[in-house]
């Protein structure tokens, strides 16, 4: 697999040994999302680099958690616009139904 730049190869050696102390070993596709991952959500190589070591002092299987790209927005990707009615409204003009109706069918 090919590393980005900015990663400190031993800290990531020593970051996939203790997964496989684990018995947790990464797939290569989950070693590429896990680095991506750290990409996104630390801005600097130091902070990916001593959340990784935290990791592995504290036990975690990962890196990178759900609130730490929570503050984290996407450049490339639009914000959806605002619903102006709910889903169910909106069903209930796709098919006629009401939203009694919609409701009994699950």
């Amino acid at each position: 697999m090919q590393y980005p730049a900015w990663l400190d190869k031993e800290i990531w050696a020593d970051f996939l040994a203790y997964r496989k102390e684990l018995k947790r070993p990464m797939s290569e596709r989950a070693e590429k999302r896990a680095l991506t991952m750290l990409e996104t959500a630390f801005p600097s190589p130091e902070t990916r680099h001593a959340r990784i070591d935290m990791a592995i002092a504290n036990g975690w299987q990962g890196i990178v958690f759900p609130e730490d790209l929570k503050r984290v927005k996407p450049k490339d990707v639009e914000a959806p616009p605002e619903r102006a009615e709910s889903c169910q409204q909106r069903a209930c003009k796709r098919c006629g139904r009401t939203g009694t109706a919609l409701s009994r069918i699950g």
